[in-house]
């Protein structure tokens, strides 16, 4: 067993060396806050006194940390991360019967999340390019929305999307700057009442990161 891992290891050393080569390292990101531009939805129609408009005004987003492995073949590469992050989601209420007076009620929607984006790119000596996809656990959620009457969720833990960017590679640090945007609805799985929260557009944030290779 052990002649047979290290045999193992021995012939991934040399096909490392021979097609390409694989280096690990550090990885931070920064979003600006976003602003989803969706338009308002009514909900509880069928409830004079508590008829309201809804919408999704921001969402921040912390820090985010966590490593990188990259195989280069070329002028070819192939990266996979993993991150570390949070986010918040500022939603309005504003009832009907109040409109006049233009108050809403501010709620927000927090979580942390584990993300996996595995990009396919090339280089073009230091400038870079590059698409792929990404995967993200949602977990320690805090949602006020639950406060309102109806209200339940059955959003999904997992979220996926797509992501394409420019980078510079400067050897043992990677700069780019990437678009990112999930496959699902801002709203979907929240329901009030039965109604679902659909607020037409589909999560998208610009991501700039730094990779520290090791």
């Amino acid at each position: 067993m052990k002649n047979l891992l290290s045999t193992i290891a021995i012939l991934s050393c040399v096909i490392v060396q021979t097609y390409g080569q694989i280096t690990v390292g550090l990885r931070v990101g920064k979003s600006p806050n976003v602003t989803p531009g969706t338009s308002y939805l009514f909900v509880n129609r069928q409830d004079l006194f508590n008829e309201s408009l809804f919408n999704i005004e921001q969402v921040q987003y912390s820090e985010q940390f966590g490593f990188m492995a990259r195989f280069d073949h070329g002028a070819f590469w192939f990266m996979s991360e993993f991150m570390y992050g949070r986010s918040t989601a500022q939603y309005s209420l504003i009832h009907i019967r109040e409109i006049s007076d233009g108050q809403s009620v501010k709620m927000n929607a927090r979580r942390s999340f584990f993300e996996l984006p595995i990009s396919a790119g090339v280089s073009l000596g230091m400038i870079e390019v590059f698409s792929g996809f990404s995967v993200a656990h949602d977990f320690g959620f805090k949602n006020e929305l639950e406060q309102m009457e109806g209200y339940r969720t059955s959003t999904p833990a997992l979220r996926a999307g797509w992501h394409s960017g420019i980078g510079v590679n400067f050897g043992h640090v990677l700069i780019d700057l990437r678009y990112q945007q999930e496959f699902r609805n801002y709203g979907e799985g929240q329901f009030i009442h039965g109604q679902e929260l659909l607020l037409k557009n589909a999560p998208g944030r610009f991501l700039m990161t730094a990779g520290f290779r090791i």
